[in-house]
């Protein structure tokens, strides 16, 4: 192997489906490494897929790790208060990196929200990605509920255009619903 991976690495291996594998290498082979993952796993990948697949090595240069964690906010919130509780989040979360700074960004004019990404740095991958995102959204959860802040979630207003058959169903149910009111 060219030493761009070794025991102690964290990686991602995406398969020719796409799916992704992430691990920490614990001993590398002439045929194999032996990748565990977060559940205690162990898996020997073949080193051809080493070759053939897409292998992101977390912490080949640097153990430091960029994390993103999307939120959306409802479009009458006080979108320099979103801000500071993001930043807040961050600040109380275990694991992050004071350095390098959190970054908040917003990215777009949703349907439905204000899109706004969290950025922010660990040193220990193998300790896990999806966990620290949770424990900062958990909190992110809290300090909107504290300000009042609205996740929103997706709405659609429905346009029903008027022809026969339609009115026909509209007096039908007013019929049932006027029959229903005199009976009870």
């Amino acid at each position: 192997m060219d030493k761009s991976i070794k025991p102690g690495d964290v990686i991602s291996v995406a398969d020719s489906a796409g799916n992704e594998g992430f691990g920490q290498i614990r001993k590398i082979g002439i045929r194999a490494i032996s990748v565990v993952t977060r559940d205690q796993t162990e898996y020997l990948i073949p080193n051809e897929n080493l070759m053939i697949n897409q292998v992101v090595n977390w912490s080949y240069s640097s153990r430091d790790v960029r994390v993103k964690a999307p939120v959306g906010v409802a479009y009458d919130s006080d979108l320099d208060l979103v801000e500071k509780l993001l930043y807040k989040a961050v600040e109380e979360t275990p694991r992050i990196l004071p350095t390098p700074k959190a970054r908040v960004n917003i990215m777009a004019f949703g349907n439905s929200s204000v899109d706004f990404e969290l950025r922010f740095w660990i040193s220990d991958p193998e300790g896990g990605l999806a966990n620290i995102r949770s424990d900062v959204y958990k909190r992110i959860w809290q300090l909107f509920k504290e300000n009042d802040i609205e996740i929103p979630f997706p709405q659609n207003d429905i346009n029903l255009r008027r022809n026969e058959p339609f009115e026909q169903l509209v007096a039908a149910i007013g019929q049932r619903l006027e029959k229903d009111s005199t009976n009870g």
